[in-house]
């Protein structure tokens, strides 16, 4: 789905730089709940560095991630609690914009099952985290039971081409 979606917007954005970061391959460093953000405004591993620059930097911010176990796979689910320097730049050092870049985002999910238990509470979390990112969730394409249903990525492709065309238009579906 990542990549289909990077094809579409590369189409309609011809130019515009693309930055991936792989969960997996990050493989982040876990909260560790140090307190080393409530003193300013870094957090102690350094792991998430360009990841944090690109996230200051984007107009659109793209989450691909399955469901595991009706949440984020753990890699990603560690980056997530990993955003918590943002939330004490807000709150605890007052400052009312840790990212000041306004950005759309958009979560790109599939799942085995037929119950969108697990899209639900991920996009909840998603929603909290954005808040804190300076980002809107803007559109989020959920694919169910893949585990016996082949996607139609025939369709994917069209919804993917006027999500893309639409996203910094102001009209995201």
């Amino acid at each position: 789905m990542a990549e289909l979606f990077i094809q579409a917007w590369h189409r309609h954005h011809p130019g515009a730089p693309v930055h991936v970061f792989s969960a997996y391959e990050i493989n982040a460093q876990p909260c560790s709940h140090c307190g080393h953000c409530k003193t300013e405004n870094a957090c102690i591993y350094h792991d998430l560095d360009a990841l944090d620059a690109a996230l200051r930097s984007a107009d659109v911010l793209v989450i691909a991630a399955p469901v595991y176990v009706l949440g984020f796979p753990a890699p990603f689910k560690s980056i997530l609690d990993r955003m918590q320097r943002y939330f004490e730049e807000k709150f605890t050092l007052k400052n009312p914009a840790p990212i000041p870049k306004r950005k759309e985002a958009v979560f790109l999910t599939a799942y085995g099952a037929d119950s969108e238990d697990g899209v639900t509470f991920m996009r909840e979390q998603l929603r909290i985290s954005f808040r804190l990112m300076n980002a809107r969730l803007a559109a989020l394409v959920a694919v169910p039971n893949t585990d016996t249903i082949p996607p139609d990525f025939e369709r994917l492709r069209r919804d993917f081409e006027e999500l893309a065309h639409n996203l910094l238009a102001g009209e995201p579906k």
